[in-house]
């Protein structure tokens, strides 16, 4: 159909949002890559007033303008890391996660912690750390623990009361098993070498072993008292990358949803809504071809 062809300049085949979130005076923030756009929905919602000369006994349209324009994007992205997991659940920043080996010991023990006996199909006992930190403050005793090791236990009372731990091969004479060394969880057995019961307690000692130093796996959600702002790129390109055009706005962020899927690739959708400040001269950003030519004036047959 002739003209169609000038139509299709923004038809996507592959694109990408980035993300950098406005600075602090303490934390210059990078640009995140929040991932390949499977779906970019532009959104414009501008709210017109008119003037109108009732001169003659009708209502002649006489002017129209706006009052205010509204344009937002809501983008699906699939690339979901740990600090787009921080943004996603509103946290404000990504931290260390103790304990680590930056306090130059290869782990932290907890000993003798302890724990009331639940026993029963599916019933279940989350460890607790004595020394998670974060951020430099220690001591901290009601966080759970993760990547534990060398467990042992003993049964609170009188005589001999060391637990048999499962090794793989003791299932007859097992009290406790390691169900999840990565996530500190353990689980109780009736009639092992112990004889536990629902409601007995037991002293647990256990080693958290050490993450890597300097790491920021700690996201802490909710912790934002407004949406994320910043400045967005949202960058288009198509035949096979020959034409590249990118569209640059100051934004506010937020989450519409997340889907985590076992059978696809998991992705999350963000909306982002421009801002405009009058007293900048890029009132609502740019948008610009970046690569490729210039498209070109209609002519005749084209």
């Amino acid at each position: 159909m002739p003209g169609i062809v000038g139509f299709q300049e923004t038809w996507l085949v592959g694109s990408r949002f980035y993300f950098k979130r406005n600075d602090t005076s303490s934390t210059v923030f990078p640009t995140l890559d929040l991932g390949s756009i499977t779906q970019a929905t532009p959104n414009f919602e501008p709210t017109t007033i008119a003037f109108r000369d009732p001169d003659g006994g009708r209502l002649n349209l006489i002017d129209e303008a706006f009052t205010d324009i509204n344009e937002s994007y809501s983008l699906t992205c699939g690339n979901i890391n740990q600090e787009n997991l921080n943004v996603l659940f509103y946290g404000d920043q990504t931290e260390v996660l103790g304990p680590t080996s930056a306090v130059n010991e290869a782990g932290r023990t907890n000993s003798d912690v302890r724990y009331t006996v639940k026993i029963g199909p599916g019933k279940l006992i989350k460890l607790e750390s004595e020394n998670f930190y974060h951020t430099g403050t220690k001591g901290q005793s009601t966080f759970p623990a993760y990547n534990v090791s060398n467990l042992t236990g003993s049964k609170v009372g009188t005589g001999t009361t060391t637990l048999t731990v499962f090794d793989g091969t003791n299932a007859d004479t097992a009290d406790v098993e390691l169900v999840s060394a990565e996530r500190g969880i353990v689980r109780f057995f009736s009639g092992g070498t112990r004889n536990l019961v629902e409601g007995d307690l037991v002293d647990l000692s256990y080693i958290e072993d050490a993450l890597e130093t300097s790491n920021t796996r700690l996201v802490k959600p909710q912790t934002l008292s407004t949406p994320l702002k910043g400045r967005a790129y949202i960058v288009f390109s198509r035949n096979n990358n020959e034409r590249q055009s990118v569209r640059e706005f100051e934004c506010a962020l937020t989450v519409e949803s997340a889907s985590f899927s076992i059978e696809d690739y998991s992705n999350v959708t963000f909306s982002a809504a421009v801002l405009t400040d009058i007293n900048k001269t890029n009132k609502a950003g740019r948008y610009m071809l970046i690569k490729g030519d210039e498209i070109p004036l209609d002519a005749p047959g084209s």
